[in-house]
């Protein structure tokens, strides 16, 4: 199968959860066992780049133990997302995640006599801004896990200094975010074969950019293979993912029960 417009391949990439065809739809598209780093291939001339901008990042990313920990990562990151986008330029924020929380969203501070059970997060939608779904993947112990969340999204160009980096610091002066060193959502490549990253901004919502997370099979003038994403490479300018512009505000999600991600 080939495809016309990269809105098509995003679409294939949606519409599965499962291994086999994840790898049908990047065979389609010209991917192959033979390629390296940074090797263009197929009409779209994408190619395959490491992930952290480093070829040296399986160690790194393969410290994780613990599936479930790791998922938890990129809960956090879902928070940090939502949290992002109430922060407001020019404005000082709040020094930590809890009175942020407090201040943007009107959740208590949790102690002895107030907490979460005093939050009516449900009134707001709250409840509804962050979702975990189990799909299935073909292997019943093994499904597949999506988390979305309506924060304040990434451009295609900030993708790679960002959510396909490792340990750049990002957060590390954002004091009303949880997340600090920039690592913590990588390990959640150890336990999956693909990851699917997509996501458009708050300010452009009907710019949607995207990538697949792999491990990359390398030569032998290398000693370990590496973790690398779906890239494009410019003319001119640095790295970028895949994107495409999309005609509603908001995106259909199939598996998800049939909702649209606003």
């Amino acid at each position: 199968m080939s495809y016309k417009s990269l809105n098509e391949v995003l679409e294939a990439f949606i519409e599965t959860t499962y291994e086999k065809e994840v790898r049908t739809i990047l065979a389609n598209l010209g991917d192959s066992s033979e390629l390296g780093i940074d090797q263009e291939f197929g009409s779209f001339k994408l190619c395959w780049h490491p992930f952290g901008n480093n070829p040296s990042n399986i160690s790194t990313v393969n410290l994780a133990t613990k599936p479930g920990r790791s998922l938890t990562e990129r809960l956090t990151n879902a928070d940090d997302a939502s949290l992002e986008e109430r922060s407001t330029p020019g404005v000082s924020p709040p020094r930590s995640p809890r009175e942020a929380a407090k201040q943007w969203f009107g959740r208590p501070v949790s102690g002895p006599d107030d907490g979460l059970f005093n939050w009516d997060y449900a009134e707001a939608g709250y409840d509804k801004r962050i979702a975990v779904i189990v799909n299935p993947s073909g292997i019943e112990a093994a499904p597949t896990i999506d988390v979305t969340d309506d924060g304040i999204g990434l451009k295609p160009e900030q993708f790679p200094s960002t959510i396909l980096s490792l340990q750049s610091g990002n957060k590390i002066q954002k004091w009303y975010l949880i997340g600090a060193f920039g690592q913590g959502g990588a390990s959640t490549l150890a336990f999956c074969e693909y990851a699917l990253i997509v996501s458009r901004p708050r300010l452009d919502p009907k710019t949607v950019g995207f990538t697949v997370v792999k491990v990359l099979r390398l030569s032998e003038l290398y000693k370990e293979d590496t973790y690398a994403y779906l890239a494009l490479k410019p003319a001119e300018g640095t790295m970028t993912v895949p994107s495409c512009q999309i005609t509603q505000e908001s995106m259909r999600v199939p598996r998800i029960d049939g909702r649209r991600i606003g």
